[in-house]
């Protein structure tokens, strides 16, 4: 029997939302109805030109360089074409090669690479790419 005010409590806090509405906006001075009336809904908003765009494209280099024995190094984000060539090389070099050699640069673009497994030479695969490069 305890519970037996919790039903018309719930009901007297519930039905004065069930009344509530909601209404367009007037600005000051305006009357509902009139031409003047701003309405909320997206289609009666004024529609804004498109924004200009502001930013610059910054023009980079990248290079990809690798060993005989498969290790690449690879660089991006340089400003010259032998900026990315020995920043390449000397990722290459990093892994204890000594003869790292670019194989393909690029400007203003991606590259992907695949890496050939271990123990097995990657300087096939990189020329084939080149060559369906070119």
């Amino acid at each position: 029997m305890a519970r037996s005010w919790v039903k018309p409590i719930l009901i007297l806090l519930i039905y004065p939302a069930s009344g509530a509405f909601a209404q367009a906006r007037c600005s000051i001075g305006t009357q509902m109805g009139s031409s003047q009336f701003i309405s909320d809904t997206p289609e009666m908003k004024p529609q804004n030109a498109p924004s200009q765009i502001t930013g610059e494209w910054i023009r980079t280099w990248g290079a990809i360089a690798s060993s005989d024995n498969g290790d690449i190094g690879s660089s991006t984000g340089k400003f010259s074409e032998e900026d990315a060539k020995v920043e390449a090389i000397k990722i290459c070099t990093n892994f204890g090669n000594s003869d790292c050699e670019v194989n393909f640069t690029y400007k203003n673009q991606c590259v992907a690479v695949v890496q050939a497994a271990k123990g097995r030479t990657g300087q096939v695969l990189v020329q084939n790419f080149i060559s369906k490069m070119y």
